[in-house]
C-alpha cells in the first residue's frame, strides 16, 4: 500500500457558483466540467441551488455524465432577461441569494427571493442594502427586516457604474456587483477585506472580461473595461480547497503524507485567488512541507519539523479567509499552547461559528472561550487510545462546524456524536465516508 493518501475533493463550491452565474450572464453555451469523486457522486446543495436559480432566470441547464467520475453541466443562455415577478428558491445558499440581489439591483428585474430557515436567519448586511438602494432598487422584507426572504425590484440600466461597498460583513454582494460590471462596465471600490472578490474577478477574466484590480488587505479597486460577449465556452471547475483543507489538517496532524488532486493551477489560474489557498501557509508555518504543480498538491509532515508546542503572541487574523478557521482549529488543537483566531465575519456565517466552536471544543475537553471577534483555545497532544465522549456536539446545522468537529475528533481519537451529520451535504457530500477511509488507512499504516 502507498504511504501517501490520495484525495480528490468535490468541485469548488465558490468557483462553481461563479461559473454558473457567468454562464447565465454570457449569451451562448457554457460547459462546466466537474470531477465527481466516488464518495460524493452528486453536487452539494449550494451548487444545486445556484443551478436552480440560473434555470429559473431563463437559462437551460443540462446535466451530462462524460465518463467515470466526470460530468458536465451545460448552460444555454440568452443573457440576462429581466424577471418580472415569480420566486427564486435560494435554498440555504447565501452566495446564491446575494449574487441574485446584486444582479437584480444592477441589471433590473422584480423577483421574490425565497430562503430556507438557515438562510432566513442571516442578515443581508446594512452596507449591502445601502449600496443596492443607491442603484434605485426597492426592498420588501417578507420576514425579519434586513433578512431573507424578500422581494426586490429595480429598473436596472446599461450605463457604466461607479460603486462603493463595505465588505466588513460579507464580500458576496461585492462579487455580485462585479458580475453586474461584467455587463455594464465601470468601477467597484471595496472598503474592508476583499474576501472572495479577487476570485470573482479571476473568473470574469476566464470568461473574457477585461479588468484591472488593485487589491490589499483592507481595500480593493476593480475597473472593468470590456464586458461579456456572446460565446461558446468550456471551463473546468477545480476541486474545492476549502474541502481539502480538512484532510490536509488531518494529514499534517496525524503525520501521514497526502496528495490532493484536481485543485487546478494554484500559481496562475483563477483558483490561485481562492482565499483558502492560504491554508497552505498555515501548514508551512508549523513546518509541513507543501509542494504543488498543475497535477497535484503534496504535503509531507515527516519532511518538516512540526513543533511539539506553539503559542501565538497575538491572534491570527482570518478576516479575509474566515472559512479557514474551522480546519485551522483542528490543526492547532494538536499543538500544546494557547491559540487565538480572529474574524468578525464568523459571527454571521451559517452559524455563529465562534460560539459553536468554543462550545464544541469545551465538550471535547479543550479549554476554549470566544469573546468579541476572537476564539481562544488550548491545544494538546493527540491521545494514543480511543475515548468515548459523553454528550452530543451541536453543529447548528453548519456544514463547516460538522466537518471541523469530525476532523478534530478523528485526529484525537475521540468517539463523539454530531447532532446533524447530513449538514455537510451543503458543500461536501460524502465527507464522513471519506474521513472513515482515511481513518482506516491510518490504522493500516500505524
Amino acid at each position: 500500500m502507498s504511504t501517501r493518501l490520495v484525495f480528490c475533493p468535490p468541485p469548488c463550491k465558490s468557483a462553481f457558483q461563479r461559473a454558473a452565474f457567468l454562464g447565465l450572464l454570457e449569451p451562448g453555451r457554457t460547459r462546466l466540467s466537474v470531477h465527481l469523486p466516488e464518495f460524493a457522486p452528486g453536487l452539494g446543495r449550494d451548487a444545486r441551488a445556484a443551478l436552480r436559480v440560473v434555470n429559473a432566470l431563463g437559462a437551460e441547464v443540462i446535466h451530462e455524465l462524460t465518463g467515470p467520475g466526470m460530468g458536465d453541466i451545460v448552460i444555454q443562455s440568452h443573457g440576462w432577461v429581466r424577471p418580472s415577478g415569480g420566486s427564486l428558491a435560494c435554498g440555504e445558499s447565501a452566495t446564491t441569494a446575494r449574487f441574485v440581489l446584486a444582479l437584480l439591483a444592477g441589471l433590473g428585474g422584480d423577483a421574490r427571493l425565497e430562503a430556507e430557515p438557515q438562510l432566513a436567519r442571516r442578515e443581508v448586511g446594512d452596507s449591502v442594502v445601502h449600496t443596492l438602494e443607491s442603484l434605485g432598487c426597492d426592498f420588501d422584507w417578507m420576514g425579519e427586516p434586513g433578512c431573507f426572504p424578500m422581494r426586490i425590484a429595480s429598473v436596472g440600466g446599461d450605463d457604466p457604474l461607479d460603486l462603493r461597498i463595505d465588505t466588513s460583513h460579507t464580500s458576496q454582494a461585492a462579487s455580485g456587483l462585479l458580475m453586474v460590471l461584467a455587463r455594464r462596465g465601470g468601477r467597484l471600490v471595496i472598503d474592508g477585506p476583499p474576501g472572495y472578490a479577487p476570485l470573482t474577478a479571476a473568473w470574469l477574466r476566464r470568461f473574457g472580461v477585461a479588468l484591472e484590480m488593485d487589491v490589499c488587505s483592507r481595500h480593493a479597486e476593480f475597473f472593468v473595461t470590456r464586458n461579456l460577449r456572446e460565446s461558446d465556452r468550456a471551463v473546468f471547475v477545480p476541486g474545492d480547497p476549502s474541502a481539502a483543507s480538512f484532510f490536509l489538517a488531518w494529514s499534517a496532524s496525524c503525520g501521514v503524507s497526502a496528495e490532493v488532486r484536481g485543485l487546478g493551477d494554484l500559481r496562475d489560474g483563477p483558483e490561485a485567488f481562492h482565499p483558502d489557498i492560504g491554508f497552505l501557509g498555515d501548514l508551512e508555518a508549523i513546518g509541513v512541507s507543501c509542494q504543488h504543480d498543475e497535477s497535484a498538491l503534496r504535503i509531507d509532515p515527516a519532511r518538516g519539523s512540526v513543533p511539539s508546542s506553539t503559542s501565538a503572541a497575538s491572534p491570527i487574523d482570518l478576516s479575509d479567509r474566515p472559512d479557514c478557521v474551522a480546519p485551522l482549529v483542528a490543526l492547532l488543537s494538536t499543538l500544546p499552547g494557547r491559540h487565538a483566531l480572529r474574524s468578525a465575519k464568523l459571527r454571521h456565517k451559517e452559524s455563529d461559528r465562534l460560539t459553536v466552536l468554543a462550545r464544541g471544543l469545551r465538550l471535547l475537553g479543550f479549554a476554549a472561550v470566544d469573546t468579541g471577534d476572537t476564539l481562544v483555545f488550548e491545544g494538546r497532544v493527540p491521545q494514543a487510545q480511543p475515548e468515548t465522549i459523553e454528550g452530543t456536539l451541536e453543529t447548528a446545522g453548519d456544514h463547516r462546524m460538522a466537518m471541523a468537529f469530525a476532523t478534530l475528533a478523528s485526529i484525537h481519537r475521540l468517539r463523539v456524536r454530531l447532532d446533524d451529520e447530513d449538514c455537510v451535504d451543503k458543500s461536501f457530500p460524502g465527507f464522513h465516508r471519506e474521513l472513515r477511509r482515511w481513518e482506516a488507512a491510518r490504522r493500516t499504516l500505524s
